[in-house]
């Protein structure tokens, strides 16, 4: 219980957060996907849900995941300069510690819309 209304809690402040996060114009740069891994005290921290909020608003699609050696994974998809907002913005949240971001460019998936946080 109590832990649950935490989490209620941590998750709010992460909304809140995310949506202060002020979103500058870009161009129409190409798209790109690229296969992520976030390194650095990721979990717990409600990173994947500010990283689902600000791919939202950015438009950039693909997923993250928790994964058992305590980094994320993500795949995304979009605008590259938005993708590279999206990098910075991750490594600047004041709940988290990124100390790497592995960085590998894949073929891009046709018809891919949404941006989920698959949890396992």
């Amino acid at each position: 219980m109590l832990k649950n209304s935490l989490r209620i809690i941590r998750d709010r402040y992460v909304k809140n957060q995310a949506g202060k996060v002020k979103i500058p114009k870009f161009s129409e740069a190409q798209n790109v996907r690229y296969h992520l891994i976030f390194r650095g005290r990721v979990q717990g921290v409600g990173f994947r849900l500010s990283m689902y909020e600000l791919a939202q608003r950015l438009e950039i699609s693909g997923w993250v995941r928790n994964l058992m050696d305590f980094t994320v994974e993500a795949e995304v998809q979009g605008n590259e300069e938005k993708i590279e907002f999206l990098l910075e913005s991750m490594e600047k949240l004041p709940q988290a510690s990124v100390k790497n971001i592995e960085k590998r460019k894949l073929p891009l998936v046709k018809n891919e819309m949404d941006f989920l946080i698959i949890r396992e």
